[in-house]
């Protein structure tokens, strides 16, 4: 009943933060320009800032597992290949293909992942933290890659290629800066002043969940649901449901520990990432329908990774 409890304590929160978004959004607090703006001040500024927080307390060294990074990296293209070729065999619109792949396989890790992983594991979040430039790295570079092989528009480079110059782009955005940085600053050994650290990182690390789940909240919009429905119910089903059901299951009889498996959970039960509605738009993708996937596996992943954490939490005793 403890495990119950302690998962219900990490999952609701969010899901408040995000009801309470959208209603902010329907009263005319939010509005959709504002939050526009606000979503960019919390991925330049605030994200990378509680990333750093999150790798300079870990002990890096104590948490590298080689065999949980390589695990976490290949269910997602391992999710990747299995969903393209499932969705390519049954759907033959091109401008959906590509979505419904995306939906299924690219995680919203970075503020899912870290927010459940201090619930569980306090400052320490060990290989969560870790992973953060791996699983940034393969989810665009595969999404890329997806939109890129069905894109209509005529190609002046390979798809390989366009995945190449998107992942030298990604190695200078803040997200991925940030963790090398702060991977760098705990490896040396420096020591950030407590002032700094203490009465200005970590106060704006404190506020970076509840900003972003807002922002999630407030872009919130159900005119697409019906239009979409029965692609959106087996895209929420295989993302889910599907995966958490194989990969959890499969990462524990691996013999990884704890915090690797907890990491396949949010991989696997969590929401699909928030960019995906942005890269769907740029890349001749079909982006209403990549928002209503945005929007129904953020609201069906608070069940997903509840149960998927309960399972995690009788498994591994915390």
């Amino acid at each position: 009943m403890e495990i119950v409890i302690i998962s219900f304590n990490a999952i609701a929160p969010m899901f408040i933060f995000m009801i309470f978004g959208y209603f902010l959004k329907t009263r005319g607090f939010l509005p959709e320009d504002v939050a526009v703006k606000l979503n960019k001040i919390v991925f330049f500024f605030f994200i990378p800032v509680m990333v750093i927080c999150n790798i300079y307390e870990c002990d890096l060294r104590a948490a590298f597992e080689p065999v949980g990074v390589a695990f976490c990296v290949g269910t997602i293209v391992a999710s990747f290949l299995i969903s393209w070729f499932v969705v390519s065999k049954v759907q033959k619109d091109r401008t959906i293909i590509p979505v419904v792949v995306q939906g299924i396989f690219k995680c919203n890790y970075v503020i899912i992942g870290l927010e459940v992983a201090k619930v569980f594991f306090g400052d320490d979040v060990g290989i969560m933290a870790i992973l953060i430039p791996f699983v940034s790295i393969v989810n665009n570079i595969l999404a890329v890659y997806i939109f890129e092989h069905y894109s209509d528009r005529p190609k002046t480079q390979s798809a390989l290629k366009k995945a190449g110059t998107t992942t030298l782009k990604m190695l200078k955005n803040p997200l991925i800066f940030g963790t090398i940085l702060a991977i760098l600053i705990n490896l040396s050994g420096i020591t950030i002043p407590s002032m700094i650290y203490k009465d200005v990182l970590k106060k704006i690390a404190s506020m970076t969940t509840p900003l972003s789940l807002l922002v999630i909240g407030a872009g919130f919009s159900f005119k697409g649901l019906k239009k979409y429905s029965k692609v959106l119910t087996w895209t929420v089903v295989a993302r889910n449901v599907i995966q958490p059901l194989v990969f959890i299951p499969l990462a524990i009889v691996c013999g990884l520990s704890g915090k690797a498996v907890a990491a396949v959970a949010v991989i696997a039960a969590g929401p699909n990432a928030v960019n995906s509605y942005s890269i769907a738009l740029q890349m001749g993708g079909n982006a209403e329908l990549a928002d209503q996937i945005v929007i129904m596996t953020s609201l069906v992943s608070m069940v997903s990774l509840f149960l998927s954490f309960c399972v995690v939490g009788w498994t591994f005793g915390f």
